[in-house]
């Protein structure tokens, strides 16, 4: 068996051993440190963080109200059509049943006109 204090110079020296793998992760862990510090500089407190939320929750509101409000107005403007053309449909109505009327009453005249002839 090796001993064991050559086995560990071995594994310290080799750049696959124990240092290579070491400095490896302090290499890693130094690049994650400066993009977790290039993070905090880039993010906004959370006070401005809450700030903006509020305006864009206080925007939402604004144009939902306003949106109710066209819903209302198109729903007049609607309800306004639909009377409008329930109106023409009745006038329409009655001016055929006076239509049907005459024709009735014509047809009438006519079979008089020609059971008198006969």
């Amino acid at each position: 068996m090796p001993n064991t204090d050559e086995t560990t110079r071995r594994l310290m020296e080799e750049p696959d051993g124990l240092k290579g793998i070491l400095q490896n992760v302090l290499g890693e862990l130094a690049q994650l440190r400066e993009r977790f510090d290039a993070r905090d500089r880039e993010t906004k407190p959370l006070g401005e963080t809450l700030e903006a939320i509020r305006v864009d929750v206080q925007q939402l509101r604004k144009g939902q109200d306003q949106l109710g409000h066209d819903m209302n107005v198109l729903r007049k403007e609607m309800r306004e059509g639909f009377g409008r053309m329930e109106r023409k449909q009745d006038l329409l109505n009655n001016r055929l049943l006076g239509v049907e009327g005459d024709i009735v009453g014509l047809d009438q005249r006519v079979e008089a006109i020609e059971n008198a002839k006969r």
